[in-house]
């Protein structure tokens, strides 16, 4: 249940990141002389804020699971006491 539900918010991860990525390229510092150090240092920050949004967002889906879990568990709980 849980992979099944990040492989459909895979999606989400890679929009999230792609903007972050353009937004941090659009606001970046110097621009390297060579292509090649350019490109890698993009490539390099995509994969860096891709990896940052992938765990922002597991780390959400995460806490918001555990969250309704308790939430249920909580009020079964109190439905037998009562």
């Amino acid at each position: 249940m849980f992979f099944e539900k990040l492989k459909h918010q895979f999606k989400w991860y890679f929009l999230v990141a792609l903007g972050f990525w353009l937004v941090r390229s659009w606001l970046g510092r110097e621009i390297p002389m060579n292509v090649l150090g350019f490109s890698t240092m993009l490539v390099f920050r995509f994969f860096i804020t891709a990896l940052t949004a992938f765990v922002f967002y597991t780390g959400v889906y995460c806490f918001d699971t555990l969250w309704n879990w308790s939430r249920g568990k909580l009020s079964k709980i109190s439905t037998l006491l009562l």
